[in-house]
């Protein structure tokens, strides 16, 4: 809920070009009104609801915060956070199947040149370019817990496509 008081209808759209004085979502952060999206979030999610449900019957849960265009403004919000959050979740198992195949490659490599990582770090070493896609991805998977929008995902995703 939080998310959509601050990320919601950044880019207020047509609406907006029809009615001048239209407040997107993101220019109201009230408690009852983060309150009255969190409401309308738990009657989709645990009760099912649909918007024109409860726009008609559960009209005391955003009475006076939200009007029909913001709880279809909610909606769209919420499936971009889940589209979101999954590719999030996606990405971080993809990063995390890639950094243990770097790792798996680079222990096989030390093994065979029998180095250690002291002496690999002092020594000239022919994978030098592994151990820098290494510490790229861990970088990488650094960065996702603080993802919060689908075009950050896809920018780290095309980070990590320029190096491999």
């Amino acid at each position: 809920a939080e998310y959509m008081g601050l990320k919601g209808d950044a880019e207020p759209g047509l609406r907006a070009q029809d009615q001048f004085q239209y407040e997107p979502l993101s220019m109201r952060q009230s408690e009852g009104f983060v309150n009255a999206i969190y409401e309308t979030l738990k009657c989709m999610h645990e009760k099912l609801c649909e918007i024109t449900f409860i726009l008609t019957y559960r009209k005391e849960l955003v009475k006076g915060f939200l009007d029909r265009d913001d709880l279809w403004s909610v909606y769209d919000w919420d499936e971009k956070w889940f589209q979101m959050r999954d590719s999030r979740k996606r990405l971080q198992v993809f990063l995390n199947k890639i950094r243990d195949y770097l790792r798996s490659k680079l222990i096989d490599e030390d093994q065979q040149y029998g180095r250690s990582a002291e002496a690999e770090a002092s020594a000239a070493r022919p994978t030098y370019d592994m151990h820098q896609l290494f510490e790229f991805i861990e970088n990488d998977l650094s960065l996702i817990p603080t993802v919060d929008s689908i075009d950050r995902v896809r920018d780290i995703l095309n980070h990590v496509k320029l190096y491999f």
